[in-house]
């Protein structure tokens, strides 16, 4: 899977019991086949608010580069498993049967008794083929795709957002220089025709994820 990240902002979610917010963003990304979920700010996610936005980073992934995820070829058996904790946590696992008896666990993700999630990382593939076995997402064609009723949680508002390109933004100095001067507030996050002209290409509104804090 290429490298790719998206920022998420959710402002209608659940109430949690720990909190009365319902807001959170959080940053999905995978960088060299590792998958990176993030808060940003706000409380913590929950799962299914990862899932759902799992959903839609897929489709802007598709979106961007014209393709879709291919399944992984695995080499080894592999089963998910979870262990649940006295007050209802959960911590969920990947094990991979390397012929010996003694099959590598790892890790993947840790859910709160109220279904929340700080964040986590892991193999991609390995949520990838997670999503599968809990049947948010189905293997089709040589291919990861939604199941019919992917929008069963439609009536979450998202706001996603695309990374800024800071290389092609002014003002920007490096730790071992001192600034220059102060520069207009705006963002770019499409890349320009030419590099020297950004303002077209930029935007300086409440798109930016500095401007919902």
């Amino acid at each position: 899977m290429k490298d790719f990240s998206r920022l998420f902002i959710i402002k209608n979610g659940e109430c949690g019991g720990w909190t009365s917010s319902t807001r959170t963003s959080f940053v999905i990304s995978v960088e060299n086949d590792e998958l990176s979920v993030k808060c940003k700010s706000g409380r913590d996610m929950y799962a299914s608010e990862i899932n759902t936005a799992f959903g839609r980073f897929l489709k802007e992934y598709e979106a961007e580069f014209g393709e879709k995820v291919a399944l992984y070829e695995r080499r080894n058996r592999y089963r998910f498993c979870f262990r649940q904790g006295s007050s209802g946590c959960q911590d969920t696992y990947i094990e991979i049967d390397m012929g010996d008896g003694f099959p590598v666990r790892k890790f993947m993700m840790h859910e709160s008794c109220f279904g929340k999630n700080g964040g986590f990382g892991c193999f991609v593939y390995d949520f990838l083929d997670l999503c599968v076995a809990s049947k948010f997402l189905i293997a089709e064609d040589g291919f990861y795709a939604y199941p019919e009723d992917e929008d069963a949680n439609s009536e979450l508002e998202i706001q996603v957002i695309k990374p800024r390109l800071i290389e092609y933004e002014e003002g920007w100095t490096s730790p071992w220089e001192k600034p220059e001067r102060v520069v207009y507030l705006r963002t770019v996050r499409e890349k320009p025709e030419d590099p020297e002209e950004t303002d077209d290409e930029s935007d300086d509104d409440d798109t930016s994820e500095d401007a919902e804090e």
